[in-house]
C-alpha cells in the first residue's frame, strides 16, 4: 500500500477502523475483513440449515487474488464458498468512493472541509495494483458509512452464494448428471441450458433479496452507530440501495455486460434485469404500505449509479435509461420469470426452503 500524503500517523489512526467491519485497523496495519465475512457466512448458513432442518457441510475459503469473483462450488461431498479478494476491495472502492467524493446520503453533520486521502489498493499477496484508488476521509463518521455501504454489500453477495447452495441447485445439477459445480460470476461451464442456469442466478437473488431485508430490519434500522451519523432513518435505506448498486455494477463490469440484445448466449442474466428483479422481490417484502421505504432504496441505486458513471465515464452513463431500467422488469425479465415459476417447484424437490 503506498501513500502520497505526509501526515499525523495518530490523528489518521482515529480516523479508521471504528466498526468491526472496516477495512483499516490503522494506516499501517490493513485489516483484510475476510474473518469477519467468513464468520458471517457460516453462522448465517448454520441458522438457516437449523431453521430449514437442512444439513449441508460447506467451507468458506478467500483466495489472495486480484481477480473479481465470487462463487459457490461443489464436487464429490465438498462445497465451498469462495470469495476473490478482488471482490472485497473492489466492493469497498465504491462503497469509499461514494461515501467520500460524493454525498450519497444525509448526515446530521456533514463535514465543512473535507480532506481525502488516497490509496493505491494492493494485493495482500502479491502487492499488484488491483485497481485505481481507494479514498479515506478526515471525516469519522464518512468512513464508518463507507464500512457500512461495503458492509451490506458483501452480505448481499454472500447470501446469494449461500442461496445458491440451500435452494436445490447443486442437487439439480448432479441430478442432471454435473459432477463438478460452479456457479461463479463469469460463464459457467455447464451441460444445462443458459436460461435454466440463470433462472438459478434470480432464484440465488430471491433469496438474497429476502435475507437482506430481514438484514435492513433486525441489524440496521435501530443500529445506534449508524443511526447517530444519519440525518434520519430513510438514509439508512438509501445505504441499502448504494450497496445494492455497488454489487450488480460490479457484476456488470465481470460480465462485461449491463444490458445485451442477445441475452440467453450467457449463462447470467444481464446486470440490468438482475438488480430490476431484486428490488422487486424487496418491494413484495415491504408490501404496498411500505413503498416509501422501497423508493428510498431506489433513490439509493439511482445516486450510486449516477456517482459511479460519473468517476468512472462508462458507456453505460444515461441516468435516465437507468431509472427505467429498474423500476420495471424489461421483456427478458418477464420471460425469466415464467422460467422460474417452472423451475422453482422442481429445485423445491432437493430443498428443504419455503417453496414461494
Amino acid at each position: 500500500m503506498s501513500t502520497n500524503y505526509e501526515d499525523d500517523i495518530t490523528y489518521f489512526n482515529k480516523l479508521v477502523g471504528n466498526t468491526p467491519f472496516s477495512f483499516f485497523k490503522s494506516v499501517n496495519t490493513p485489516v483484510i475483513v475476510f474473518d469477519y465475512y467468513e464468520k458471517y457466512t457460516k453462522e448465517l448458513l448454520n441458522k438457516i440449515c437449523i431453521q430449514t432442518n437442512h444439513k449441508i457441510d460447506c467451507d468458506v475459503e478467500y483466495l489472495y487474488n486480484a481477480e473479481i469473483d465470487a462463487f459457490c462450488f461443489s464436487q464429490g461431498v465438498v462445497n465451498k464458498i469462495v470469495f476473490l479478494e478482488g471482490t472485497v476491495l473492489s466492493i469497498y472502492r465504491f462503497a469509499s468512493i461514494l461515501s467520500c467524493v460524493y454525498r450519497t446520503i444525509l448526515m446530521k453533520e456533514e463535514p465543512k472541509y473535507q480532506t481525502i486521502h488516497k490509496f493505491d489498493i494492493r494485493s495482500v499477496k502479491d502487492e499488484e495494483i488491483i485497481s485505481s484508488l481507494i479514498y479515506i476521509s478526515d471525516s469519522i463518521e464518512t468512513n464508518i458509512i463507507t464500512d457500512y455501504i461495503a458492509m451490506i454489500a458483501m452480505k448481499i453477495i454472500i447470501a446469494h452464494e449461500i442461496g445458491h447452495l440451500l435452494s436445490g441447485h447443486i442437487e439439480y445439477r448432479k441430478r442432471h448428471g454435473e459432477t463438478a459445480i460452479s456457479f461463479a460470476m463469469g460463464n459457467t461451464m455447464s451441460q444445462i441450458d443458459n436460461t435454466t442456469l440463470q433462472v438459478m442466478e434470480i432464484d440465488a437473488d430471491e433469496f438474497s433479496a429476502c435475507h437482506i431485508t430481514s438484514v435492513l430490519e433486525s441489524e440496521l434500522i435501530n443500529d445506534q452507530k449508524i443511526n447517530i451519523i444519519v440525518f434520519d432513518k430513510n438514509q439508512i435505506y438509501r445505504l441499502v440501495g448504494c450497496a445494492l448498486q455497488c454489487v450488480f455494477y460490479l457484476v456488470g463490469i465481470k460480465n462485461n455486460y449491463w444490458k445485451t440484445e442477445e441475452p440467453q448466449n450467457y449463462t447470467h442474466p444481464p446486470a440490468s434485469t438482475r438488480v430490476s428483479l431484486f428490488l422487486d422481490v424487496i418491494r413484495k417484502q415491504f408490501g404496498k404500505e411500505r413503498d416509501k421505504d422501497w423508493i428510498e432504496i431506489v433513490k439509493g441505486a439511482i445516486i450510486a449509479q449516477k456517482n459511479i458513471f460519473a468517476y468512472y465515464e462508462t458507456d453505460y452513463d444515461d441516468a435516465i435509461q437507468f431509472v427505467f431500467d429498474i423500476m420495471g422488469i424489461d421483456e427478458y425479465g418477464k420471460v425469466l420469470i415464467e422460467e422460474w415459476r417452472v423451475l422453482k417447484k422442481e429445485f423445491a424437490n432437493y430443498s428443504n426452503l419455503p417453496f414461494i
